[in-house]
């Protein structure tokens, strides 16, 4: 059974075969503030921050089945952050 200290690998893998919500809450858990910091830092603005973290995370749950693990999910995240 996946914990929130399964491996990303793990936890996308069990994610992309039954797209459950919780492993997706895992995820989310590990790298919303990563990716909230990242917007922040981009906008200089809460509210501009909080508004794109929110479309980013909406892409991501619909992007996670194409993620190939040809880098690291952090990198990808971080790239899917910067093009939006």
């Amino acid at each position: 059974m996946l914990e929130k200290d399964s491996t990303d690998k793990d936890l996308i893998l069990s994610f992309q075969k039954t797209q459950s919500n919780k492993t997706f809450e895992f995820i989310y858990d590990r790298y919303a503030s990563f990716v909230y910091r990242k917007c922040l830092l981009m906008t200089d603005s809460k509210a501009d921050a909080q508004d794109l973290t929110q479309e980013i995370w909406i892409k991501v749950y619909f992007a996670l089945d194409n993620f190939r693990f040809e880098s690291r999910y952090s990198t990808w995240l971080s790239r899917i952050t910067i093009n939006i």
